[in-house]
C-alpha cells in the first residue's frame, strides 16, 4: 500500500520550526542563506536574490520533493531552508537535501533539530523504508554530520553530477532505513537533549 501524498506541513520542534516554503520568501531566505560559499558545492548557483527566487520557484514547482523554510522557533526569523526531495510514494523512499543553514546558526543544534523532525515525518508519518542523502565527497562536514546522527555510509558515485561552475562531483552516499530509525531517533534525541 502506497504512502500518503506530500502536503505541505509545518513540523515543530523546540529550537526551530520547518514551514512550508513560500513564494514570497525569497528576501528573507536570501539575507539568512544567501552567501555563495552556502551554496559552492551544490547544483544551484546563488549569485544574487535572482538566483534565490529561481531556486524558490523550482522547490515550489516539483510534485515530488517537500519544502521548508527553517524558523527559530522563538522569533519566528528565517535561518535556512531544507526538503523531502524526490520522495516516491509507492517506494516508500527520498532523499533529505538543499539543506541550508545560516552561519551564524551553524553548530548550534539546529541542523540537527531540523533533520529530526524531517526523520520523524518521513518514517512515522509517510511510513518511509529509506531516507537517503547525499553529498559532495569534498564536503567533510557534511558527511561527519551525517555519521554523528547515524546514517549507514553507501559508498559512492563517481562522476555524479556537474556543479554549476562545471566542476563533475562525485557524491558520498548515506541513508536511514525504517529498521534503523528507532536507534537513529534515540540517538538524535540524546543529542538535542545534550545541545549537540
Amino acid at each position: 500500500m502506497p504512502a500518503p501524498p506530500l502536503e505541505p506541513i509545518t513540523l515543530t520542534g523546540t529550537h526551530v520550526v520547518l514551514a512550508p516554503l513560500e513564494a514570497d520568501d525569497v528576501d528573507a531566505l536570501y539575507a539568512a542563506v544567501g552567501a555563495p560559499v552556502l551554496w559552492a558545492l551544490g547544483s544551484t548557483p546563488m549569485r544574487d536574490r535572482h538566483d534565490m527566487a529561481a531556486y524558490v520557484e523550482r522547490q515550489l514547482s516539483s510534485e515530488h520533493d517537500l519544502s521548508w523554510k527553517t524558523l527559530d522557533a522563538r522569533t519566528g526569523e528565517i535561518i535556512g531552508c531544507t526538503n523531502l526531495h524526490q520522495w516516491s510514494a509507492h517506494d516508500r523512499s527520498g532523499e533529505i537535501g538543499t539543506t541550508r543553514i545560516a552561519v551564524h546558526r551553524q553548530g548550534t543544534g539546529a541542523n540537527t533539530e531540523a533533520k529530526y523532525l524531517q526523520l520523524r515525518y518521513a518514517f512515522e508519518t509517510l511510513s518511509a523504508h529509506r531516507i537517503g542523502f547525499r553529498t559532495d565527497t569534498r564536503n567533510e562536514r557534511s558527511q561527519a554530520a551525517l555519521r554523528k546522527i547515524g546514517a549507514t555510509f553507501e559508498g559512492v558515485h563517481r562522476r555524479h553530477m556537474v556543479l554549476h561552475d562545471g566542476y563533475v562531483r562525485d557524491s558520498a552516499w548515506f541513508s536511514i532505513t525504517d529498521e534503523e530509525w528507532p536507534g537513529v531517533k534515540q540517538r538524535l534525541e540524546s543529542l538535542l537533549a545534550s545541545g549537540a
